[in-house]
């Protein structure tokens, strides 16, 4: 079995994204995101913690991100874990920072100077979308002929009982 490094988070900016330029024009952005997480204390309360991490949004789509979403913005990540060391008065630093190769904003529109905010659940990175006629985002595309005996065209509905939460 091969090694997996992914996450996928929901969280809100703790910071603007701090966007620079690589010397070939490729855009690097930092920011952080906040997760909160709720737990069960010791005497049975519930209790909200929240969990910091800091992320780097790469190419197009960081340009995007810093152009759409500011401070407390809530996105979807979804990632890999990346090991950064570095060296510094003779010290070694290391730390692990989320890389993203997916972003989505997932809250409601926020206020903008420079342009109008994506609509909410927008992905900013290319993808395929073999069943974009029927609203679907990332369902695999349609096989050619009927197979396993599974109609192909019967249209997925759902209700609110389906829904896990």
């Amino acid at each position: 079995m091969s090694d997996i490094n992914s996450v996928v988070l929901i969280g809100r900016l703790t910071r603007d994204i701090e966007l620079r330029f690589s010397a070939s024009g490729f855009a690097i952005g930092k920011t952080g995101i906040a997760v909160n997480q709720n737990k069960k204390d010791a005497s049975g309360n519930w209790t909200t913690i929240g969990h910091f991490f800091d992320v780097t949004i790469l190419g197009k789509t960081a340009e995007n991100v810093a152009k759409y979403a500011k401070k407390g913005a809530q996105i979807g990540i979804n990632g890999h874990l990346e090991l950064q060391q570095w060296e510094k008065d003779g010290n070694k630093y290391s730390k692990v920072v989320i890389v993203a190769d997916n972003v989505q904003f997932c809250g409601a529109k926020q206020d903008s100077q420079n342009a109008p905010a994506p609509s909410p659940n927008k992905s900013l990175t290319p993808q395929s979308k073999p069943y974009a006629n029927r609203g679907y985002n990332n369902a695999p595309a349609p096989a050619a002929e009927n197979q396993g005996g599974f109609p192909e065209d019967i249209p997925y509905q759902t209700d609110d009982l389906d829904i896990p939460f």
